[in-house]
């Protein structure tokens, strides 16, 4: 069985933290997840008792220069890249809410090299043809409520540096090389932000 990494960025706003990982804590499946909180250098240290006390099993990785958020969304990427942990990598931003089939749902999907995937479907990217299908296509997708694989993983951050607006440029990338980027039409994650 496949198995699922779920790394949140975090800086600051402990209160929208403690919400996301509480959502977190109720996905089923815990058995199949690997859980990574990425803090940002100079973050809310307030967050080490939260992440103690509502996703205890949780690895935290503290970032020794500050990143912001497009940098810490690379570092995540990457780490990912290089690991053999997990077979897919789901972004959940600290200010996002999780519904509890989430990684069930991811988990039951066919791993795909060739396509980027979201649970997130938000309004600010807007699918090329709105329809009801279960999955539409979309020209961008933000970073939060991706599912990578191992493969794209690698192949975004050979051809994508880190820098600001990192979500764009690797929509940028994916589009100039003709991988479809597609989004669950019924979202998976709520932004509470």
């Amino acid at each position: 069985m496949r198995s699922l990494r779920i790394a949140t960025p975090f800086f600051d706003r402990i209160g929208l933290l403690r919400h996301c990982l509480t959502t977190l804590a109720m996905l089923k499946q815990h058995d199949l997840l690997e859980f990574v909180v990425y803090c940002d250098a100079g973050y809310d240290v307030q967050a080490d008792a939260v992440i103690s006390e509502v996703l205890p099993g949780a690895r935290k990785v503290s970032l020794s220069q500050r990143l912001g958020a497009s940098g810490t969304t690379h570092r995540i990427v990457e780490d990912f890249a290089k690991s053999q942990s997990a077979d897919q990598l789901l972004i959940v931003d600290a200010d996002m809410i999780a519904r509890t089939d989430t990684a069930r749902m991811i988990l039951n999907w066919p791993v795909s090299d060739n396509q980027m995937v979201s649970v997130y479907n938000s309004s600010s990217h807007p699918p090329i043809h709105p329809s009801n299908a279960p999955f539409v296509h979309k020209r961008t997708l933000g970073a939060t409520g991706t599912v990578w694989s191992l493969k794209l993983a690698q192949q975004v951050v050979e051809h994508v540096p880190t820098g600001t607006h990192f979500d764009d440029r690797f929509s940028v990338y994916l589009a100039k090389n003709k991988i479809p980027m597609s989004c669950s039409n019924r979202s998976y994650l709520q932004h509470l932000g």
